[in-house]
């Protein structure tokens, strides 16, 4: 899945990690573009659309609370964080990628939890190979749990993780960041460990303000974080072999889901409603796209990005799917009106996104749209 998959975050002042505010108080700088995509609710995706973006597709619908997606070759999965106050009816779900599956007991979805009083509050997801690789979230200490999609075998790769959040799959590990018991506590981490290794994973990085996503560039780890202020978030890079962690931008305002294409580096930066791009070179990151609406989730393929924007309204009915050259420009919105978009994730042909539908959170979706017009 995306670096991305990802699950996306916002940050508050406790330190936690909490879904993105529905009214981030920001403004809408920016007209609306050219293409102004399509209605998230409009039809299905029929094939050749005329010159514009096909209508996405509902695949899956009457979910209880979905927080993260991943695909392979033949299957979509899940996570349901779950209603129920003792947090222990959280779920990991497949399904097969070309079914349609519009009643949640229906029986074309499969639930691949091993516990029978069911996960707890699982919120982020990635595919590693044959597993599923996921956080799930006991207050400030969480685990971070595989399990094969062959043989259902489950595995604890790490518990008593501070906030632990968005694993990756890269070069045969498995990365994760540990935002911290707060930013200003300075003890976050980001952290690696070796597929079936044993023993405790080691630290890239510690002591620092509040990460919240991590990247694998040639020969570097990669991480943003928070910062000790609204506008002190910072991309950064670290050598692979060790070494003095080099700053990529500094002055973000709240800087997610960094993720690298080719030499590039991209994260969108939610509170200045930007697409950010970089090098592994000091100060090289610079601004792509704006005119956003919180943008939160990034992720990207051989030649075009594919973000997530949360929106501006209070209902959080106004969210928004985009994409746009590796370079920034033809930058247009996919699907427009995304209520609560979540999370996305991408094969060679679709991209995949979560609406969670509704506030009371039992009515949520997946969809796809084809990438390209």
């Amino acid at each position: 899945m995306r670096n991305a998959l990802l699950i996306v975050m916002v940050l508050t002042g406790c330190g936690a990690l909490t879904p993105p505010a529905r009214d981030a108080g920001l403004p809408d700088a920016g007209a609306e573009p050219l293409d102004a995509g399509v209605d998230a609710g409009s039809g299905v995706d029929a094939g050749p659309c005329d010159g514009g973006f096909c209508r996405p597709e509902l695949i899956t619908a009457q979910l209880i609370d979905p927080w993260d997606l991943a695909v392979d070759a033949t299957s979509v999965y899940w996570l349901e964080y779950g209603l129920a106050t003792n947090g222990l009816d959280g779920q990991l779900m497949r399904q097969p990628k070309n079914t349609v599956c519009l009643q949640r007991d229906a029986g074309c979805a499969v639930d691949l939890n091993t516990k029978g009083s069911g996960r707890f509050r699982v919120d982020s997801l990635t595919k590693a190979g044959d597993e599923l690789c996921w956080t799930e979230n006991y207050a400030n200490a969480r685990d971070v749990v595989c399990q094969s999609v062959i043989t259902n075998a489950e595995r604890l790769v790490a518990s008593n993780q501070p906030a632990a959040t968005e694993p990756i799959a890269a070069n045969g590990e498995l990365l994760w960041v540990n935002y911290g018991t707060s930013a200003a506590a300075l003890d976050g981490q980001v952290l690696h460990k070796g597929l079936m290794a044993t023993g405790a994973p080691a630290a890239i990085v510690s002591m620092r303000a509040a990460p919240t996503s991590v990247a694998v560039a040639p020969g570097h780890f990669v991480w943003a974080e928070a910062g000790l202020s609204v506008d002190a978030g910072a991309v950064l890079a670290v050598p692979m072999a060790g070494g003095t962690p080099v700053t990529i931008a500094s002055g973000q305002r709240t800087p997610l889901s960094v993720v690298a294409c080719g030499d590039a580096l991209y994260w969108v930066n939610y509170r200045d409603n930007t697409v950010m791009r970089g090098a592994l070179d000091a100060g090289s990151g610079v601004a792509i796209v704006g005119n956003q609406k919180a943008p939160f989730q990034i992720t990207c393929d051989e030649s075009k990005l594919y973000w997530l924007n949360s929106g501006l309204s209070a209902n959080g009915a106004d969210g928004e799917l985009w994409q746009a050259k590796l370079d920034g420009s033809e930058a247009a919105v996919m699907v427009q009106g995304i209520s609560l978009a979540w999370a996305l994730s991408i094969d060679e042909v679709y991209v995949y996104y979560i609406a969670q539908g509704t506030q009371t959170r039992i009515a949520g979706e997946i969809w796809r749209i084809r990438k390209h017009r």
